[in-house]
C-alpha cells in the first residue's frame, strides 16, 4: 500500500512538472519555517514592503521563497526560548545574530529562566554566513561551537552562567572583536594566545580576568608565557573584566592586570609548597586570604569603590570602580568585600590549575524570596552547607 502511494505521489509530481514546463511556469521551492521564527521573518520582510501571505483559511503562511529569506541579514531576539531559534539555520544570508536575556539568572531555578539550550547552539553552529554573533545571559547553554563560522568578525559571549566550553575559536582568523567574560563556569580557553595572534585585524579585546593566563599562554608547570601574545595584548589596550550581579562589571587595564598576575604568582610562591596536593593548595590559599585581606567598610559605603575620604568631603578613589568586589582590590590593595575574596581566591586557584566558580548568594535575613510564606519560594535556588565543611575550618 505504501509503495502504491509513493508511486502515485511521484506520478502526480511529474504531471505538474510537465504542466509547468509546457506553460513556461517555474516551480518555486518554498522553505517552511516554524511559527515563532516565521513571525520574526515576516516582521522583517514588512520593512521591505513584503506583506505576509495567508492560506485559504486566512491563516498566516510560514512558507517562504528563497529570495525572501535572502532579505533576512540580522536578527535580535530578547529573552529567547528554544522555539524562537528553531529553523534559524534555514536563513541563508543571516550575517548578524544577537541573543540576550534580561535579569539575573545566577540564583534562579532552571524553569524560571528564558534561554536557548545546547540544541539551539548546535543549529546556530550551522549558520555559516554569520559575521557577528552575540550570545548574552543564556543560562541553559553549556557550550558554544564556532568551528564552522569562518566568516565571523565580531564575537561576544558573556554572562552565560553555565557555559563551560567554547569550541572552534582556533578555526577563525578574521575577528575584529572578541568579548568573552562573565561566563561563570568557563574554564581554560585552549590556545587563546595563538588565537589572539592569528587574528591580525583584532582591534577590540575584552576578556575575563580569569582568562589572562590563557591569553598569555601561561605554562603552569614552568610559569613561562608567550611574550609575543603579551606584547600584542598591550598594543590592543585590552580590557579585563569581572562581572557581579546582573551586568555590573569591574574593569581594569592591562597594566593593572599584569600587576595582579605578578602579585598572585608571588603569593603562591611564598605560601604554597611545591608539589602540594589540591586540598592543601585550597586550604593554603584560603588561610592567606583570611590573614592578609581585610573587609573594606569604607569602600562598601562608597559605591563599592575603594578609596580615602578627605577632610573637605571629597572621596579619593583607589583601584577600579566597583573594585571592592574584585580580585585586584583583594590581592593588590589587600582589602575588599565578600565577592572580592571570592575573585581573588579564584585567580589564585586558576594559576594552580584548579577550576572553580562563584556561587551567587545573599547574606543576612532572608526577606525577599525564600521566606516560608512567600509565593515565590520555588523561583530561586538554595544551597546546603556540605556535610564535610568542618574539614576546611
Amino acid at each position: 500500500m505504501e509503495i502504491l502511494i509513493d508511486n502515485y505521489k511521484a506520478k502526480l509530481y511529474n504531471y505538474y512538472r510537465i504542466f509547468y514546463e509546457r506553460c513556461d511556469i517555474k516551480m518555486e521551492t518554498l522553505v517552511k519555517l516554524p511559527m515563532s521564527l516565521g513571525l520574526l521573518v515576516w516582521k522583517q520582510l514588512k520593512k521591505h514592503g513584503i506583506e505576509p501571505r495567508k492560506t485559504k483559511l486566512g491563516i498566516i503562511d510560514f512558507s517562504f521563497k528563497k529570495e525572501e529569506l535572502d532579505f533576512i541579514t540580522e536578527l535580535k531576539i530578547v529573552n529567547p526560548t528554544s522555539i524562537d531559534i528553531e529553523g534559524i539555520s534555514l536563513l541563508p544570508n543571516l550575517k548578524k545574530l544577537e541573543l540576550e536575556s534580561t535579569g539575573i539568572t545566577a540564583h534562579k531555578q532552571y524553569k524560571m529562566i528564558a534561554s536557548i539550550t545546547d540544541e539551539e547552539i548546535s543549529e546556530i553552529s550551522q549558520c555559516t554566513s554569520l559575521e557577528e554573533l552575540s550570545i548574552v545571559n543564556q543560562a541553559k547553554i553549556s557550550y558554544v561551537d564556532v568551528s564552522r563560522l569562518s566568516n565571523l568578525r565580531v564575537l561576544e559571549i558573556h554572562h552565560n552562567e553555565n557555559l563551560a566550553e567554547i569550541i572552534g575559536l582556533e578555526a577563525i582568523n578574521g575577528l575584529w572583536k572578541i568579548n568573552i567574560f562573565g561566563n561563570n563556569r568557563l574554564g581554560k580557553i585552549e590556545g587563546l594566545d595563538r588565537i589572539i595572534l592569528a587574528n591580525e585585524e583584532l582591534a577590540d579585546l575584552q576578556l575575563d580576568v580569569l582568562n589572562f593566563p590563557d591569553a598569555i599562554g601561561l605554562n603552569r608547570s614552568t610559569m613561562e608565557y608567550n611574550e609575543e601574545a603579551l606584547e600584542t595584548i598591550k598594543d590592543l589596550y585590552a580590557k579585563w573584566k569581572e562581572s557581579m550581579h546582573g551586568k555590573t562589571q569591574i574593569e581594569i587595564n592591562t597594566a593593572q592586570m599584569i600587576s595582579l598576575h605578578n602579585k598572585a604568582c608571588q603569593i603562591l610562591d611564598e605560601n604554597i609548597p611545591m608539589g602540594a596536593e589540591t586540598r592543601d593548595i585550597v586550604v593554603g590559599i584560603e588561610r592567606y586570604m583570611a590573614k592578609n585581606v581585610t573587609y573594606d567598610y569604607v569602600g562598601m559605603n562608597n559605591g563599592h569603590t575603594s578609596g580615602t575620604k578627605m577632610q573637605n568631603g571629597t572621596y579619593l578613589m583607589s583601584g577600579p570602580k566597583n573594585g571592592c568586589n574584585g580580585a585586584f582590590n583583594a590581592l593588590i590593595l589587600n582589602k575588599c568585600v565578600c565577592e572580592g575574596y571570592t575573585r581573588g581566591m579564584q585567580y589564585l586557584l586558576k594559576l594552580k590549575g584548579i577550576q572553580s566558580h562563584n556561587v551567587d548568594c545573599y547574606a543576612g535575613k532572608d526577606e525577599t524570596h525564600m521566606a516560608d510564606e512567600s509565593i515565590q519560594e520555588d523561583l530561586y535556588t538554595t544551597y546546603n552547607i556540605p556535610e564535610d565543611y568542618n574539614l576546611y575550618r
